[in-house]
């Protein structure tokens, strides 16, 4: 059974930015958390929250790209751009937001 920190983490996660297929996910997980049906939705949710979990070379390949700043604008990419450009000169791997950190840290908590 998941324990409270991990309830806590996805309740975390839907209060924020969350892309559909992850939140419908999260959503019926939270509401199978101790009943029969957890370990089953637990594995339906892991691979959505890998998906969900940007890497710095994706950031960058997005918010450089003309679809990246068309979508959100010359100005926002221009950031996101930079700040990726930070984080892969750190060694980062992952993007830092605080969806994708939430998500790895459910990861961690589920895969152990």
């Amino acid at each position: 059974m998941a324990n409270q920190k991990t309830i806590d983490k996805v309740n975390k996660l839907l209060a924020g930015h969350c892309y559909a297929p992850l939140r419908e996910a999260a959503e019926a997980w939270l509401k199978q958390v101790g009943a029969d049906g957890e370990q089953e939705a637990t594995a339906r949710m892991i691979p959505l929250l890998k998906e969900g979990v940007a890497t710095v070379q994706e950031m960058i390949d997005l918010f450089g790209s003309d679809e990246g700043k068309a979508k959100f604008g010359e100005e926002l990419a221009g950031q996101i751009y930079a700040h990726a450009q930070t984080l892969l000169s750190q060694g980062e791997t992952y993007c830092d937001c605080d969806a994708c950190k939430i998500a790895r840290g459910i990861l961690s908590d589920l895969e152990g």
